[in-house]
């Protein structure tokens, strides 16, 4: 399970910029997390709850989804994906490169 990795590098992140900001409280973050990162977003949010500190604790974690979406080099299309292994459901090819869906990005911190 690296979700718990994945949880200490968001609240390594959040510590240090709202540290530099002044602030002594997280109110929310907010995650984009890409439908083909590999990422179960349940582990992750109970992985940063186990983990909160005075700074995070009663922290709102808010995610966003981002969906799969593949070029396909053969037909030259984007189209939505679910997996990394699918084939284009126009032309039925296979060589595609991944636009977007592999995200994982801390965008948002509100603390006071």
């Amino acid at each position: 399970m690296h979700e718990f990795s994945l949880a200490t590098n968001v609240l390594e992140i959040v510590s240090e910029a709202v540290q530099k900001a002044g602030k002594e409280k997280v109110i929310s973050i907010t995650l984009e997390i890409g439908s083909l990162a590999g990422i179960e977003k349940e582990a992750l949010i109970s992985a940063l709850d186990c983990m909160s500190e005075p700074l995070t604790a009663d922290t709102k974690f808010e995610i966003v989804d981002i969906p799969g979406i593949a070029y396909c080099i053969n037909c030259k299309k984007e189209y939505p994906t679910d997996t990394l292994y699918s084939l284009c459901p126009i032309c039925q090819g296979y060589e595609k490169q991944i636009i977007s869906g592999k995200e994982f990005n801390v965008v948002k911190i509100e603390a006071e």
